[in-house]
């Protein structure tokens, strides 16, 4: 399934795997809700949805094609934090 997927998502697990390493668990769920609400705002979320569970041609048309059309800047893009650390929604939890 991770080779059927989009290559965004498979180069946003890597860099996820290596950012994740010293957080505590509230920084990871943080950092899980704003990557979550990034997937979902880009193109490839409603894509995969449309290709599986909608249409369920099980062709979806990935943006960008293939892992080597992706680039740095654009996996990293998805790691912007979306709230200030004092806005975020977890920010009162312990």
């Amino acid at each position: 399934t991770f080779h059927q997927g989009a290559p965004t998502s498979a180069a946003i697990i890597i860099q996820q795997l290596q950012l994740g390493r010293p957080l505590s668990l509230k920084e990871a769920l943080m950092s899980e809700l704003n990557l979550s609400v990034h997937c979902s705002l880009r193109c490839d979320f409603p894509e995969g949805v449309r290709a599986l569970l909608i249409d369920k041609d099980q062709s979806p048309q990935w943006s960008p094609a293939s892992i080597t059309e992706l680039n740095k800047e654009l996996v990293e893009s998805y790691f912007t934090p979306l709230w200030s650390k004092e806005d975020h929604p977890f920010s009162g939890w312990r």
